[in-house]
């Protein structure tokens, strides 16, 4: 099954002078890889890995490119420009990943980093948010006082800083207990304190 906004392994069809016409199922048809992105012997049968999205335009789009993170993932992404529809971060790719303001849990602002899920707008286009409390687990974290997890920093709060736990869970480093520099975005190593169900991430 192909799949917009994560990679997927197509078979080369045909080699032309362009590139190489990849199968992308009867949803997309033929899609061209431009030949600078081809790997080194490929040849017709061969399946190569490409990322798969849609353009400004809904149009599909293949690359070997690999994106700082895909569909389903968070990120800790900078904001390189931003305006009132919305801002656009850096993920790594030539066209940069745009946040909605309604999708912006507060304004972005350009040069800094925040951690942002990656999903699809209604028309099937990569876009991002930082609204990502609707993405994690309502449920009780299956951890016990002791465990170490892994924590992905987010929003800096009064209290501390706000942290995704095992990419599921919603959980919080408080400033007390924050040792040394702890960056939006960059995965670190935790042990768990508390367990708790946690009805709002505010």
């Amino acid at each position: 099954m192909i799949q917009i906004g994560k990679m997927n392994n197509l078979t080369v069809i045909e080699l032309e002078d362009r590139g190489a016409w990849l199968a992308a199922g009867e949803e997309y048809g033929e899609l061209l890889l431009p030949k600078r992105q081809l790997p080194d012997g490929v040849a017709e049968g061969d399946e190569v890995a490409v990322f798969l999205y849609l353009d400004a335009d809904c149009e599909p789009v293949i690359t070997t490119d690999k994106p700082f993170a895909m569909v389903g993932q968070l990120a800790g992404l900078k904001v390189v420009n931003a305006n009132k529809i919305g801002a656009f971060l850096d993920w790594g790719m030539k066209k940069d990943l745009f946040v909605p303001t309604r999708e912006q849990n507060k304004p972005m602002q350009v040069g800094h980093v925040y951690l942002v899920y990656l999903m699809l707008d209604n028309e099937g286009r990569m876009v991002g948010t930082s609204r990502i409390e609707r993405f994690l687990s309502q449920e009780l974290p299956p951890f016990k006082v002791g465990d170490q997890v892994t924590a992905l920093p987010g929003e800096h709060t009064p209290l501390g800083i706000k942290v995704v736990v095992n990419d599921r869970y919603a959980g919080m480093l408080f400033k007390n207990e924050v040792f040394g520099r702890v960056m939006t975005g960059r995965p670190q190593t935790a042990w768990v304190k508390q367990v708790r169900a946690m009805a709002s991430w505010t």
